[in-house]
């Protein structure tokens, strides 16, 4: 029994094992781009070699440059193109950054800081997620993105925002609202609330809900820590939400996100959505600097939590393009391999 036991597994081991699809490619930015030049670097990509191209991040009002008002028409073009050149598609469902009039018409989804200063959006992660007018729109926009595209041959996955852990956390009034109603739902009472946040010391007891104020700066870390996790159940409720209409309208598509973990700002647990066992690639920007920068730290350590969340490979859906140290961008690109990626992008 055994001797058979052992000849089984011999010919297990000599059998040819299918090789996993490996993807090389690129960050790509076509609504920069006219016409021409976005055939040009379709060539010059299949050129190369590419066979897969990451677009859409960061271009929400390129693709709805008015609410409910959607411009698919300059795009269409480019997926067509991308098929016929045999390069893959990831598209991103843009959800941020939010385009100005959504920042206009909607006053909650501006970012408040702890003095109550309204902060203008002068850079790309400046939003609110949790406020109920920006996840409207933000939904709206990937139901007609996945409707539009989820059965085009050039699209293999969908990504889930960009980078969701980064981004300023906001004070607003719109915010403390939502928080109460967090914390009436998690304690029930103010006698709960209390104990839970140790208000006997420094004379802090509560007693009513609406007497609750953000937290800012140093002072109960209890508060502090409900905070945070109130921050990150409304983010990864958003998330789930996306998931949903993504496998309504895509079927079978790869799902993915860029799981900075190692981001500062906004306190986000990716744990709860990525548990979901949905989300079928973790995404991993790689940006590992020189070859004695601590960047190299931060990121070992992102690709390691994606491995220990996730039995599937991941994707390097960003990847430092850039350094000064001869023959470092393939070295580097090799060592994502060894740590199970299974694709490559550069950025940009």
């Amino acid at each position: 029994m055994k001797q058979i036991l052992s000849i089984l597994i011999l010919v297990a081991l000599a059998l040819p094992l299918p090789a996993q699809q490996l993807y090389v490619g690129a960050n790509w930015h076509p609504h920069d781009l006219t016409s021409d030049e976005i055939s040009r670097d379709i060539r010059l990509m299949q050129e190369a070699g590419f066979n897969v191209v990451r677009l859409g991040h960061l271009a929400w009002d390129s693709y709805e440059p008015r609410e409910g008002e959607y411009s698919f028409a300059w795009f269409d073009p480019v997926l067509d193109q991308c098929e016929a050149a045999g390069i893959k598609v990831i598209l991103d469902i843009p959800v941020r950054p939010a385009p100005m009039w959504l920042h206009k018409k909607y006053p909650g989804v501006n970012i408040v800081d702890g003095r109550g200063g309204i902060t203008y959006p002068n850079h790309r992660y400046m939003q609110d997620v949790g406020d109920p007018d920006y996840q409207r729109c933000a939904l709206a926009l990937t139901e007609a993105m996945t409707a539009r595209y989820g059965s085009h041959p050039a699209v293999i996955g969908f990504g889930l925002d960009n980078e969701a852990a980064s981004g300023a956390t906001s004070y607003s009034e719109y915010v403390r609202k939502r928080f109460v109603s967090w914390l009436e739902r998690k304690y029930g009472t103010t006698d709960a609330l209390n104990t839970a946040w140790a208000g006997q010391r420094w004379s802090r007891r509560l007693s009513d809900f609406d007497e609750v104020v953000l937290p800012n700066g140093n002072g109960q870390p209890e508060k502090r820590l409900d905070f945070q996790r109130f921050i990150s159940d409304e983010v990864n409720g958003f998330y789930i939400k996306m998931l949903d209409i993504i496998e309504r309208n895509a079927p079978g598509a790869q799902t993915y996100s860029n799981c900075w973990y190692y981001a500062d700002g906004k306190p986000y647990d990716y744990a709860p959505f990525v548990y979901t066992g949905r989300m079928t690639r973790g995404g991993a920007g790689i940006y590992p600097g020189s070859l004695l920068s601590s960047d190299v730290h931060s990121t070992l350590f992102g690709i390691a939590r994606i491995q220990y969340e996730s039995p599937t490979p991941f994707w390097c859906c960003e990847f430092q393009t850039r350094n000064s140290t001869p023959g470092a961008v393939r070295r580097f690109a090799y060592q994502t391999l060894m740590y199970g990626s299974e694709m490559v992008c550069g950025w940009t």
